[in-house]
């Protein structure tokens, strides 16, 4: 098997594993807030959407510097160093005894992980450039597999066994997320190109963070700020939302479970089927077809007053912006020397951080000034 390749399925399972160990507890933290006591409407949504907000903060400050210390020194490193993290602090919060714990955890959580784009650092300084819609793609799709898993199993694991439970068994997955990726992943190093080229883009051209703020550049990160912050405003709030569509806590975190493996399945399969379009066709114009479509089908979101209708326009969307973020991933990774992806990713990770930093907190707002229903 080509190296590429080998790395791409190793990091693949990991980040299955990773997002799977995630995704065990996370999306249902407004109810382990509840369970820590926050029980009155308004104060349990100021939570929620300051925890939510406080990670993407801090992975915005980290990222560039996790994407410099990538190109440096590795970027098998930095996934390492991010399945660790997160290892630790989901422990850590099976142990926390207070909301205000959860927040400064969750602070933490934003500096010392971010294995999504560590792993896609990875993967994208090995690919061959034909291949990189594909290889992100594919490599989205773990990302999806593993919020569908982990919800699923970790829902019927709350329901049955505790919030406490559940962070203790994600932190076990991250650790095994950890193992496979320091037994099977083998660095590709990128080769350094003649002294002689001089194509914009070639590996030896100096390339720095600057570089990145500039068109083509900016116009694709402003693209990804507004994807991150339009789908991180209602995510923390669709437990809230399933448990007033449903009258009660009871039974709402398989729910929430079974919702949110529907829409990490939908968008996984999104992301190994639409991305291919994105080595055969324009990339631009294809974003641009998803981004419509995605916003034609989100128009009835906030009319929607049943868990059945609700649940399918939802996973309608989710299907649609899938393979958006890839494509655009994989267009940045093609204009970029192979040397210096490390930061490109990192400071598109900052982008993205601060919309999932601001949408949260907007939401809450606004879940607060009018209703949930409005977040939608």
């Amino acid at each position: 098997m080509l190296p590429w390749k080998r790395n791409l399925y190793a990091v693949w399972f990991g980040q299955i594993l990773s997002l799977m160990g995630f995704g065990f507890v996370l999306p249902f933290l407004p109810f382990y807030i509840q369970d820590l006591g926050v029980t009155d409407p308004k104060e349990l949504r100021y939570w929620v959407g300051l925890i939510s907000a406080v990670p993407g903060l801090s992975m915005g400050i980290m990222a560039p510097v996790w994407g410099y210390l990538a190109d440096r020194y590795g970027r098998k490193l930095m996934v390492l160093r991010s399945l660790f993290g997160g290892m630790i602090i989901m422990f850590a919060m099976s142990r926390a005894g207070s909301v205000q714990a959860i927040f400064t955890l969750r602070v933490i959580q934003g500096l010392v992980t971010g294995s999504i784009a560590a792993a896609a650092t990875l993967v994208a300084a090995g690919t061959p450039k034909d291949r990189l819609s594909y290889a992100l793609g594919f490599l989205s799709s773990s990302t999806f597999i593993g919020y569908a898993l982990g919800p699923f199993l970790g829902g019927l694991a709350a329901e049955l066994f505790g919030y406490r439970t559940s962070f203790a068994v994600g932190s076990g997955i991250l650790l095994a997320a950890f193992v496979i990726v320091m037994a099977a992943v083998k660095e590709i190093r990128t080769p350094e190109a003649p002294k002689d080229v001089t194509q914009a883009g070639d590996a030896d051209k100096p390339f720095g963070i600057l570089d990145s703020l500039k068109p083509p550049f900016i116009f694709l990160l402003l693209i990804i700020f507004l994807l991150r912050f339009s789908r991180s405003l209602p995510y923390p709030f669709i437990p809230i939302r399933v448990q007033e569509i449903r009258g009660t806590i009871e039974g709402s975190s398989a729910a929430v479970g079974f919702l949110s493996a529907a829409i990490g399945a939908v968008t996984a399969v999104s992301g190994l089927t639409l991305t291919r379009l994105g080595d055969r066709y324009n990339k631009i114009r294809i974003v641009s077809v998803f981004l419509a479509a995605a916003f034609v089908l989100s128009t009835p979101l906030f009319f929607t007053r049943g868990i059945l209708s609700f649940s399918a326009v939802y996973i309608a969307i989710s299907f649609s912006l899938g393979g958006v973020e890839p494509i655009i991933q994989s267009y940045l990774s093609g204009i970029t020397p192979p040397g210096k992806r490390g930061v490109v990713f990192g400071v598109q990770t900052t982008v993205s951080s601060l919309g999932w930093f601001l949408a949260p907190l907007v939401g809450s707002w606004m879940s607060i000034a009018f209703s949930v229903s409005h977040v939608f």
